[in-house]
């Protein structure tokens, strides 16, 4: 039978401070007016805790099927942040699960259980994310009455220290710890005090402090990630060369899961050639949803152009690996229809180039007419209504009419096709073409380029468009990648960093469409590099293979399913339940489950309910006769809790208590209970009268002696006694 040392009383004081702490954290979490159903969970089950008599068993089964339980019911209470209606494809509100299962299952699970050092330790680890959640967001939110974040977090602090003091100050009454007095009270809340005023205190200086060092070392100042992440230059300077060792860039960059090769994907287009260098286009417009989308689903549809004809469209998914290394979103030039995640919100330029925030989609789609009238070009907008496309630099215009004369067949050709087709076939004829090209900037790179006879395909393009331009066709620049690598271990077409190209894109008035113009020669396009080695495949493979895990984690909405999962599970069991035999069944279940319980219990032998008794009684007869302060701590063996209260007892009651302890041990530990002695030995120790206070002792009463008979009994069956 269990005595109340194994089961110590609930302090309701600590508890009260460890709801405290979990409510202050709840509330301002709950402050960005998404509702406060979180909030008053914690309070109610708080006070279900308060209400418990006991702390529950603090066994692993317990803590982790209860920390579950509470886990579900916390994730119901705060569903409208975890399940949004329009969903944010797993960037954002994964963090709002992260925190809310550390809350519950963490933090809220201690009250239930002994409040010791651990669960302190536990209430702090459960409050601390969902706080610098809070905190993140205080600046965001509306609410007038969201508290000022550093208040927040330094309150919180200042109530787990709280509920450590409080945690320390009951300890005493289960006779574990010392008890300290008012001068340690005074002292330890002075010093929690100053600590939080010197926080409270030197938060500016400090965060000023740790900013200019963050400026004068990093040479950034909380930046986010999209602002100093590495990143392509927008801009196409001519007089820089490419990245040494461009050719052996294998890095994959996007994955194309198509039919057949993609082959051009445009990414930037270029009108504005100033200085030696072709300017950054305009950012654009906001693309507008399609008609018939559905507002909150993982993915919006956009029309990039129109239908030209009822040729079904082909459907390319893209999955890009190095966002970073990217300026927009790589579509080939016959696109339709662009597919994004629902948060990002796409601009398109008047040239088809497409970017989210001058970057790329991590997951996108795109409808492409397989028609055979339309070409890799973009076929937007009409190139005879805008001036830009035929501009040339003043500066440049002497040189450019010189080029144009020194091609064969250019003056005399009049279909732009044919024009172009002259610059391709001069270019690749007396050409070169030099990764490791460097071109002098003054007075212009295109001057050098024709001169040396030597570039890379920007120059071979840029060329081509100011001597297109020149002879009275629109022209344009395209930049982007050549996509016409299979991998057969990933069975998807690769776009690898090295895959860089740029391209021309001319207007063909007769016809009223664009067509692209490959001004670069044969060797200098992608796809001529060497095979690449087994090392690389292999990790190829693993990168892919982790992109796709988390692609499909994000996409999989876990939470929703469980959610999903239970309500199925719960509606077909109340629908199985309201039949007949549905009851019936669940009634025999139940009738199962109490006689397996009944069978599985551990009955108890006369020798086990003898020795159960002995130990009652024994505790009860203490209980009756030795006062509180006395009282026998966890592990001490009977000889030395009777050598030390023994001082403290008078004679009379001393040998008395030696004696019952004796006998006591004699009838508990002998091989076969001897039942009608227990019997009389238990039936004395319940007539026991308490002794009177007055009669007691004095700490270092000369009155004192060491118990014999008990003294004489060490063996480690005596703290085993006191613990059962």
């Amino acid at each position: 039978m269990p005595t109340r040392r194994q089961h110590p009383p609930r302090h309701r004081g600590t508890l009260a401070c460890a709801l405290l702490a979990l409510l202050w954290c709840a509330w301002n979490y709950c402050a960005d007016g998404d509702g406060h159903a979180l909030f008053w969970t914690t309070a109610f089950l708080g006070l279900a805790a308060l209400a418990w008599p006991r702390p529950l068993p603090g066994t692993a089964r317990s803590v982790v099927w209860f920390s579950l339980i509470l886990i579900v019911i916390a994730l119901a209470a705060n569903v409208e942040r975890l399940v949004p209606e329009r969903t944010d494809m797993f960037r954002l509100y994964v963090i709002d699960r992260v925190v809310t299962v550390a809350f519950a299952g963490i933090g809220v699970s201690a009250l239930f259980f002994r409040m010791h050092a651990v669960a302190v330790t536990k209430i702090l680890l459960g409050t601390l994310p969902m706080t610098m959640l809070a905190i993140s967001r205080a600046p965001q939110a509306e609410a007038a009455h969201v508290v000022p974040p550093p208040l927040q977090l330094w309150v919180q602090l200042g109530l787990v220290m709280l509920l450590e003091l409080a945690r320390q100050g009951a300890a005493p009454r289960d006779g574990v710890t010392p008890r300290f007095g008012l001068r340690e009270w005074v002292w330890r809340g002075g010093a929690m005090a100053g600590v939080l005023l010197a926080a409270m205190l030197l938060h500016t200086p400090v965060e000023r402090a740790v900013l200019d060092i963050q400026r004068r070392v990093l040479g950034l100042s909380l930046h986010t990630r999209r602002s100093w992440s590495p990143r392509r230059e927008t801009d196409l300077v001519l007089s820089r060369p490419l990245p040494r060792g461009f050719g052996g860039r294998t890095r994959i960059l996007l994955l194309a899961d198509a039919r057949t090769a993609p082959g051009y994907l445009r990414e930037s287009v270029f009108t504005a050639y100033v200085r030696g260098r072709w300017q950054t286009p305009d950012a654009g417009v906001p693309l507008e949803p399609a008609a018939g989308s559905v507002p909150g689903e993982v993915t919006t549809r956009y029309m990039l152009t129109s239908i030209p004809d009822a040729a079904p469209l082909e459907r390319i998914r893209f999955t890009v690996f190095a966002p970073r290394l990217l300026t927009g979103i790589c579509l080939p030039g016959a696109s339709v229809v662009l597919y994004c995640p629902a948060e990002d919100d796409p601009f398109a330029t008047t040239n088809g180039s497409v970017h989210i925030d001058g970057g790329s989609s991590l997951r996108y789609a795109a409808d492409i007419s397989p028609s055979a009238t339309r070409g890799p070009a973009f076929p937007l907008p009409d190139g005879g209504g805008d001036a830009a496309y035929l501009a040339v630099p003043a500066t440049l215009a002497p040189a450019v009419s010189n080029w144009v004369a020194a091609c064969p067949g250019l003056s005399a050709a009049v279909p732009p096709r044919e024009a172009a087709a002259r610059i391709v076939d001069d270019f690749a004829a007396r050409f070169h073409y030099r990764e490791d090209a460097r071109l002098h900037p003054q007075p212009d790179p295109l001057i050098h380029f024709m001169e040396r006879r030597e570039g890379y395909c920007i120059h071979f393009a840029s060329a081509a468009v100011l001597m297109l331009r020149l002879c009275g066709i629109p022209a344009r620049l395209v930049g982007g990648f050549v996509c016409n690598e299979w991998a057969p271990w990933l069975k998807r077409w690769v776009v690898r960093e090295r895959q860089g190209h740029a391209w021309v894109e001319a207007w063909d008035a007769g016809q009223r469409r664009w067509f692209l113009v490959e001004a670069t020669p044969p060797v200098g396009l992608p796809g001529r590099h060497p095979s690449l080695s087994l090392f690389r495949r292999m990790q190829d493979v693993t990168i892919a293979s982790w992109k796709w895990l988390l692609a499909a984690v994000e996409s999989a909405n876990i939470l929703q399913r469980l959610a999903d999962a239970g309500a199925a599970v719960i509606r077909w069991i109340w629908q199985w339940a309201s039949t007949a035999w549905g009851a019936a069944g669940l009634l025999a279940v139940l009738a199962g489950v109490l006689w397996h319980r009944r069978r599985s219990r551990v009955r108890l032998d006369q020798d086990a309910r003898d020795r159960a008794d002995l130990q009652a009684a024994l505790a009860r007869l203490i209980r009756r006769t030795v006062p509180k302060r006395l009282e026998r701590l966890p592990a001490e063996s009977w000889s030395g809790w009777l050598e030390r209260i023994g001082p403290e007892l008078p004679r009379e009651a001393r040998a008395d208590l030696d004696s019952r302890v004796e006998e006591y041990q004699q009838l508990r530990y002998q091989a076969t209970v001897d039942t009608p002695r227990a019997r009389a030995w238990i039936a004395r120790a319940h007539a026991r009268r308490p002794l009177p206070a007055s009669r007691l002792n004095r700490k270092g009463d000369p009155r004192s002696g060491r118990s014999g008979a008990a003294g004489r009994r060490e063996s480690s069956t005596d703290a085993e006694g006191s613990r059962e």
